[in-house]
C-alpha cells in the first residue's frame, strides 16, 4: 500500500525517488571520476587591510613637457603633488589642463592644495578632509 501512495506522490511531483533502492553500480564513483557534493559550504570573506607601503610623488615642473612624466606617474597609481610655483602663467594653464585630464581618464582626482600646489592622485586613492579644514582645527587648538 505505501508503494502506492509513494508512486501517486511521486506522479503529482510532492515525492522525490526513493533513494534507498540504488542498484550496486549507483554507489562507488568510477575510477578517474570525482565524487559531487550536493551542498555547497558558504565561506564569509572578508578583505584584511593590508599595510602597503605608499608612494607619493612631489614634482616641481619648469614647464609644460614635464607634464607627461607627471602623468606617467599617476599612470602608474601614485598620487602626485605639482608644485607651479616655477613655471609661467601659461605653462601651469597648459599643465593643470593636461593633468585634470588625465585623472578624469584614469578615474582619479585633482585637488588644490594651496596657491600653485595641486594634488592628482588615481582613483585607488581616498582622500580625507581639506587644507583649510586643517588649518582651522589647528587655529582653535592654538586658541584652547
Amino acid at each position: 500500500m505505501s508503494e502506492l501512495l509513494n508512486k501517486l506522490f511521486l506522479f503529482l511531483g510532492l515525492a522525490d525517488e526513493d533513494t534507498s533502492k540504488k542498484t550496486s553500480y549507483d554507489s562507488e564513483p568510477y575510477e578517474g571520476q570525482e565524487i559531487s557534493r550536493t551542498r555547497k559550504q558558504q565561506v564569509n570573506q572578508t578583505k584584511l587591510p593590508v599595510k602597503q607601503e605608499m608612494r607619493v610623488i612631489v614634482a616641481e615642473p619648469t614647464n609644460y613637457d614635464e607634464s607627461i612624466e607627471i602623468a606617467d606617474k599617476i599612470k602608474f597609481s601614485y598620487p602626485v603633488v605639482v608644485n607651479l610655483h616655477k613655471s609661467t602663467i601659461a605653462d601651469q594653464r597648459r599643465i593643470i589642463d593636461f593633468l585634470s585630464g588625465t585623472v578624469y581618464a584614469l578615474g582619479g582626482n585633482l585637488q588644490k592644495l594651496g596657491p600653485q600646489i595641486f594634488l592628482c592622485y588615481p582613483e585607488n586613492i581616498e582622500v580625507e578632509g581639506r587644507i583649510s579644514q586643517v588649518l582651522e582645527e589647528a587655529q582653535q587648538q592654538l586658541n584652547n
